[in-house]
C-alpha cells in the first residue's frame, strides 16, 4: 500500500484516500484545487495528499484540510538522472506530478488500489475552460500573445495542456468512475459525499485560484467561429462523452 513517509525520493502528487477508497485525478482549470482541499479533509495518516503551492496550502489548512503528505519512492528505484540531480544539490525528478495522466497513476499504484478504489475527476465546458487556461497562463506576464495566437499554438501541439482527457482516461476509454462537472460542483460534490458515507462533504467556503480572469464575458462572445472549431477538434472526446455544446 502506498502511504506517506519513506526515504527522500520521488514525490507522488495526487490524492489516494484509503479510508474512503478513492483516487482523485486532478484536471486543469476545473476548480481542482478547491475540490482537492475538500477531499483532503477526509484523509488520515498514511494517505497520499498532494502538496499544494504555499498560498493554496495555507488556504487548505485554514479550511480544515489536511496538509500535504506525499509518499516517496525507495532509493532502489532512483535512475542515474535522479542520482546526478542529487549530487548537484537538486531533488530527483517527480515520478507523479500535478495533473498527472491516468496511465501514469495506474502504473505507479498497486493493482488492488487502482482497480478497487473509486476514481474521481472533474470536467468543464472546454470552450469556457480554454479561456480560463489562457488567462491563467497570461497572469502577471507582459507582452503575452493574444488569445488567437496562443490557441493556434495549442492546436498545433494537439491535446497537450489543452485537453484534460488523458488525466481521467487511458487511450479512448475513460477510467474515472465519478466524473464531476465544474458547472454543478456544488451539487455533485455533496452527492459524491453521500455515496461514500460523508454526507457533509462540500466545496470550501473560499475558492482557490479565483479572480485571475479579468474578461468575464461568456465564451460565446469571445471565441470566433474558427477558434471555437479549434477547441471542438482538440476536445472532441470530452465533448462527445459529456455532451457539451458551444
Amino acid at each position: 500500500m502506498i502511504s506517506g513517509g519513506g526515504l527522500p525520493g520521488l514525490q507522488y502528487r495526487l490524492i489516494v484516500c484509503h479510508r474512503y477508497k478513492f483516487i482523485f485525478l486532478k484536471t486543469r482549470k476545473t476548480a481542482g484545487t478547491s475540490v482537492e482541499i475538500a477531499l483532503s479533509r477526509l484523509c488520515d495518516d498514511g494517505d497520499v495528499v498532494t502538496t499544494l503551492l504555499p498560498a493554496d496550502e495555507e488556504l487548505r489548512q485554514s479550511q480544515g484540510g489536511r496538509a500535504g503528505a506525499n509518499p516517496q519512492v525507495p532509493r532502489k528505484d532512483f535512475t542515474l538522472r535522479d542520482w546526478l540531480r542529487i549530487l548537484r544539490g537538486h531533488p530527483p525528478r517527480d515520478l507523479l506530478y500535478n495533473h498527472v495522466p491516468a496511465k501514469v497513476v495506474k502504473a505507479a499504484l498497486p493493482r488492488e488500489i487502482w482497480e478497487g478504489y473509486l476514481k474521481i475527476s472533474i470536467e468543464r465546458n472546454p470552450w469556457d475552460r480554454i479561456l480560463s487556461q489562457y488567462w491563467w497562463d497570461r497572469s502577471g506576464r507582459e507582452d503575452y500573445p493574444s488569445f488567437s495566437t496562443w490557441l493556434a499554438k495549442r492546436a498545433k501541439r494537439g491535446t497537450y495542456r489543452a485537453s484534460n482527457w488523458d488525466i481521467y482516461a487511458i487511450g479512448d476509454e475513460p477510467v474515472a468512475s465519478h466524473l464531476l462537472r465544474y458547472e454543478t460542483l456544488d451539487e455533485d460534490l455533496p452527492a459524491l459525499g453521500r455515496e461514500i458515507g460523508v454526507p457533509d462533504l462540500a466545496m470550501p467556503e473560499v475558492r482557490a485560484k479565483s479572480g485571475v480572469r479579468p474578461d468575464r464575458r461568456d465564451y460565446r462572445e469571445v471565441l470566433s467561429p474558427e477558434e471555437a472549431g479549434l477547441v471542438a477538434n482538440i476536445c472532441r472526446r470530452e465533448i462527445a462523452l459529456l455532451g457539451y455544446e458551444f
